[in-house]
């Protein structure tokens, strides 16, 4: 058994606060009554399967990589769930969700830069994105370039990378070199842009690429809590829909890099 303030001391110790973005910090969405816990689970997306399974198998604190929003109310209120959200705090650092993601794709020199990771790699592009589909077990792989051409240096970011809010990482990107992005909710913005600076990019799913990541968090938290007889599961289920349809950023399109150069 563990109490809270030691369960989050040792969580502080492997996802630093001090990682994640300053209006984005680790919170508890949801303090239960139990004061101390045997059973923990780790998830990417608070859904509802993970929350019944998570209630069905005893675990009392979950940590969740997205937040908690209200998925399964009854369930989480009915088992007293104590729910953690860590967002980009897991993301960044030696074990982070970009991290794990860059060394499971084989890429290599990976290093922070502006909130993602940047890598080099000397595939085609076809054979990188065969490589990501075998990593992140995905059928359907959106993508804009030539399937031929070579990869040489990659940027990687677990997230909605491709949204306009991040052109000022794309900016970085490019001035470093790099011929390839990685990340998720690809839309006609990016492609502008991509078009005009001979980029190629993948969008390997919002949620798809913290899975990685979060499992190892997973498996470090169990290796630590074994001393206390403490189980850690990770629960895989993932949202489906990794696509903004409409959009709702003001004035942002103006942003967006297309029409500059």
């Amino acid at each position: 058994m563990l109490e809270l303030d030691k369960l989050l001391a040792l969580i502080e110790e492997l996802a630093p606060a001090a990682n994640a973005d300053e209006d984005d910090p680790p919170k508890l969405l949801r303090q239960g009554s139990n004061p101390t816990f045997s059973r923990i689970g780790v998830c990417v997306d608070p859904t509802e399967r993970n929350l019944y399974l998570a209630a069905s198998r005893g675990i009392q604190f979950l940590i969740t990589h997205h937040p908690w929003r209200g998925e399964g109310f009854e369930t989480v209120e009915s088992k007293d769930l104590t729910i953690l959200h860590l967002h980009s705090a897991s993301d960044r650092g030696d074990e982070g969700n970009n991290q794990v993601l860059a060394q499971l794709l084989g890429l290599e020199g990976v290093r922070e830069m502006v909130g993602g990771v940047v890598a080099r790699t000397d595939l085609a592009l076809k054979e990188l994105i065969e490589r990501c589909q075998r990593v992140l077990d995905l059928n359907v792989v959106p993508y804009w370039g030539d399937l031929n051409e070579r990869v040489k240096k990659v940027a990687l970011l677990v997230g909605p990378g491709f949204l306009p809010i991040y052109r000022f990482a794309w900016e970085c990107w490019m001035d470093e070199g790099c011929d390839t992005v990685l990340t998720g909710e690809l839309g006609r913005f990016p492609v502008g842009l991509a078009a005009m600076r001979h980029l190629k990019l993948v969008d390997l799913g919002h949620s798809a690429m913290a899975k990685p990541g979060m499992a190892h968090l997973a498996y470090r938290l169990k290796s630590r809590l074994k001393a206390f007889d403490c189980e850690v599961e990770f629960l895989d289920d993932l949202y489906g829909v990794n696509y903004y349809t409409t959009w709702f950023f003001p004035h942002l399109e103006d942003d967006a890099g297309v029409g500059r150069t």
